[in-house]
């Protein structure tokens, strides 16, 4: 007898184990036999015997666990020497509770399909994926006839699984029909970059570097990225920023060039093609001696006269006659 924690194992390691174990409990055989009765019986359609040790392998992991045992050697005339084994008790009783745990407690599998359907994405054209599913359901329908029969006349019992395995085709085939109908129409077809960048903030999202390569490969062109709106207070590229004025004291506002300053007015602007600015004509007066001029005289000073007014001593001389020669003397 052979420890190992293996016989505690609520399911077996592969459904292989149980079709093995199953055969030893029903009678000691010797591994030759146990691949006979597994494909006249039907059992390579649950268990993996494409290799041709996988059955041997299967005896030295139940052999270690210690689930069977060797019952004898037998050497027949021309024949190899052939190793019987038979089921231990804790052999028994590990299949009985493998039995019940894989019936009433669906296993965790990971089917390659669902996988491969996980990993579907822009690269993959409609009509190819359509191809792609047209063959598969090619396969399953010749997997549904083999499932089919035609059995002997066997218990309803004994075929369970094989009614079990077609139900399970014919649904499969059913959904495939659909998601090669859905391509056909249209109603399904690859995520374009905009349903995939309005993801881009769900936990698992594509980088956009692996957002443009997926693009280039469906050949859908890849729109760039929106340009990031710059900051105010952020230098543009050709020159510097002004400075920010330090707090409290007052942001200067740039005095325009045509706007008069307070002391005294600006000059007119020239318009284009005209010669120098005129000159002022001193008898205009300006604003400042205007201001000056509309003030009050100050008392005891004389009046200011104007240049423009001529002088009474002026006046009376040329009113008078020249007056005559005089003689040199």
């Amino acid at each position: 007898m052979y420890a190992s924690p293996m016989t505690n194992s609520p399911r077996p390691r592969s459904p292989l184990w149980m079709v093995v174990l199953a055969l030893a409990c029903e009678e000691p055989m010797h591994p030759y036999r146990m691949q006979t009765l597994i494909k006249e019986r039907g059992k390579d359609h649950v268990a993996n015997v494409a290799q041709r040790n996988s059955v041997y392998q299967t005896i030295d992991a139940l052999l270690r666990a210690g689930l069977i045992a060797v019952r004898e050697t037998s050497r027949e005339e021309n024949r190899p020497e052939r190793t019987v084994y038979e089921a231990t008790e804790e052999g028994r009783r590990t299949l009985h509770a493998w039995l019940r745990t894989v019936l009433s407690t669906p296993a965790r599998e990971f089917p390659d399909f669902p996988a491969a359907l996980s990993l579907l994405g822009p690269g993959m054209k409609p009509a190819e994926l359509r191809d792609l599913l047209e063959a598969r359901v090619a396969a399953l329908e010749a997997r549904l006839a083999a499932h089919a029969g035609p059995f002997p006349e066997l218990p309803r019992m004994f075929l369970l699984e094989e009614e079990y395995m077609a139900a399970m085709v014919r649904a499969e085939i059913a959904w495939l029909r659909g998601i090669i109908d859905d391509l056909r129409t249209g109603r399904l077809k690859p995520p374009t970059e905009a349903e995939l960048r309005r993801l881009s903030a769900l936990p698992g999202a594509p980088t956009e570097a692996a957002l443009q390569s997926a693009m280039a490969r469906s050949g859908q062109p890849a729109a760039s990225p929106a340009p990031r709106r710059r900051s105010t207070s952020e230098p543009s590229r050709g020159g510097g920023a002004l400075p920010a004025p330090p707090a409290g004291s007052g942001s200067a506002s740039v005095r325009s060039t045509s706007e008069p300053s307070r002391g005294r007015g600006a000059l007119p602007a020239l318009p284009a093609g005209s010669g120098p600015a005129p000159v002022r004509s001193t008898s205009e007066p300006s604003r400042r001696g205007a201001t000056r001029s509309a003030r009050p005289a100050r008392r005891g000073s004389a009046p200011v006269r104007s240049t423009s007014e001529p002088s009474r001593r002026g006046a009376t001389r040329s009113a008078g006659p020249a007056r005559k020669a005089s003689p040199d003397r």
